[in-house]
C-alpha cells in the first residue's frame, strides 16, 4: 500500500510541476496575455512584487539539491522571504523587502 502511495504521489508531483514549468514559461514568453493574480494563486508565489533572481550552474548531472541549496542561500542573505522553484532548473526568483 505505502509503495502505491509513493508511485502516486510521484505522478501528482510530476504532473503539478510540470503545469508549473508550463506557466512560468507561458509567462516569460508572453506576460501580458497572463492573468498574473490567477498566475500567482497557482504557483503560490506573489509576482507582483520586485525579484531578484541568480543563476547557479554545476558540471555535475546530479548538482540540483545542491545548486538550489546555494542559490537559496544567496537570495535569503539578499533579503529574499520568499522563493520559486520550477523544476530541475532551479529558477529562483524572489520576494525582497526594500
Amino acid at each position: 500500500m505505502i509503495r502505491t502511495y509513493l508511485v502516486e504521489h510521484e505522478v501528482w508531483s510530476t504532473s503539478a510541476a510540470a503545469a508549473r514549468a508550463d506557466l512560468v514559461r507561458s509567462l516569460l514568453s508572453d506576460a501580458t496575455a497572463a492573468d498574473v493574480d490567477e498566475a500567482s494563486g497557482v504557483l503560490g508565489y506573489n509576482l507582483r512584487r520586485t525579484h531578484e533572481a541568480v543563476v547557479v550552474w554545476s558540471d555535475s548531472p546530479k548538482g540540483g539539491a545542491t545548486l538550489q541549496a546555494a542559490a537559496i542561500e544567496v537570495l535569503r542573505a539578499r533579503g529574499a522571504t520568499t522563493t520559486l522553484v520550477i523544476g530541475d532548473a532551479v529558477l529562483l526568483p524572489c520576494d525582497v523587502e526594500r
